[in-house]
């Protein structure tokens, strides 16, 4: 085909031609015209009222548009019952709770107090002093229900008195809230420092 036949044709297929300029490189005017979205394919302005172009509802999948009140937009819809494997849980940290102490057990240094994660974990951190001699097996706190093992829960310990000898023993969390811990014969002004973190049913 000669160039002015590939012209001419174009002419046909382009609506107003193909485009010319004028001196300065500008299109001329008789040529210009205004674009609208049928121009380049688009849907008509407000061809929906109240709607949302190129969504599909599920009612009506060849409507072309979602309205506005469809509940898939709303933030206030409830989620599907699902559930995550505890890898993909981020918990945030819970807030210390103040130890219930028994027995003239007093707190040391700031230190005694509880917390329980949604993942269903308790921690306890304390550090304890009491001024007369202990007894083997004696209870140092007691905690609530819901923080409590369905099962003894037992964790080594450390405990030091007045003459600052170490002392190996082990607490015991029971079933029933109570911590107490087991080991030799103590002295006066023993100290027990420790933490304990365990799950909960």
């Amino acid at each position: 085909m000669s160039e002015s036949g590939f012209l001419m044709n174009a002419q046909k297929d382009i609506p107003g031609g193909i485009p010319t300029l004028d001196e300065q490189g500008m299109l001329k005017t008789s040529q210009t015209r205004a674009i609208t979205p049928e121009s380049i394919g688009a849907e008509k302005a407000g061809a929906a009222n109240n709607a949302l172009a190129s969504h599909k509802t599920e009612t009506n999948p060849h409507s072309g548009y979602a309205l506005l009140s469809d509940p898939r937009f709303a933030d206030s819809r409830t989620p599907r019952a699902h559930t995550h494997p505890s890898n993909e849980i981020i918990f945030s940290s819970p807030t210390w709770n103040n130890l219930n102490l028994l027995n003239a057990w007093t707190n040391k240094s700031g230190i005694a107090a509880y917390r329980k994660y949604a993942s269903g974990i308790v921690e306890v951190r304390f550090w304890l002093t009491k001024a007369t001699a202990p007894a083997s097996a004696e209870v140092l706190f007691n905690l609530p229900t819901l923080h409590r093992p369905s099962q003894d829960y037992q964790s080594s310990a450390v405990i030091t008195d007045s003459k600052k000898a170490y002392i190996l023993g082990h607490l015991n969390v029971s079933a029933d809230g109570n911590v107490g811990f087991y080991a030799n014969k103590m002295d006066v002004n023993t100290e027990i420092k420790g933490r304990l973190v365990f799950g909960v049913d």
